[in-house]
């Protein structure tokens, strides 16, 4: 996509920004966030979806009994600060995602 296609629908940065963020807010209100919430209300939120998306994981056998939440939002923080600084291009935040993930991995017998 060449930079003429999106100015033409994103005369300015802030309509860019803008359509980011309004499609961002879209597909956290799909996985049941409150968007619309303060933002302690909003973690607790994102925190209680990423807790059933655990259990759920580990209910199917994908993911280690022993792993909790402390154990999945220290490393997964972490990672979000560590992309954001070092400014991670997609092939590097998917690998390191993929080494944390396999950690949370039930080993096989």
């Amino acid at each position: 996509m060449g930079l003429a296609t999106i100015y033409r629908q994103f005369p300015t940065k802030e309509a860019l920004y803008e359509a980011v963020v309004h499609a961002r807010l879209r597909a956290l209100a799909g996985w049941g966030v409150d968007v619309k919430a303060g933002p302690d209300d909003l973690r607790d939120d994102m925190v209680g979806a990423i807790e059933t998306l655990l259990r759920r994981a580990q209910s199917a056998g994908a993911v280690r009994d022993d792993v909790g939440m402390p154990e999945v939002l220290a490393p997964l923080g972490a990672a979000c600060l560590a992309a954001e600084r070092g400014r991670w291009d997609e092939e590097t935040r998917d690998r390191a995602l993929a080494v944390m993930f396999d950690g949370f991995r039930r080993p096989r017998s």
